[in-house]
């Protein structure tokens, strides 16, 4: 999934950075573990 998440990212050039946090950023991954994933816009982005 993490791949997926950086080819997803690499394909939108107003992303800066994102980062995958919490549990699974932790490597602790449960059956409850949701993604929890930080997104860094450049300042000209558009959020509509």
């Amino acid at each position: 999934m993490i791949e997926k998440l950086k080819d997803y990212f690499k394909k939108h050039p107003a992303v800066v950075m994102a980062f995958v946090f919490g549990s699974r950023g932790r490597g602790e991954v449960s059956p409850r573990s949701d993604w929890d994933i930080a997104v860094y816009f450049k300042s000209s982005a558009s959020l509509v």
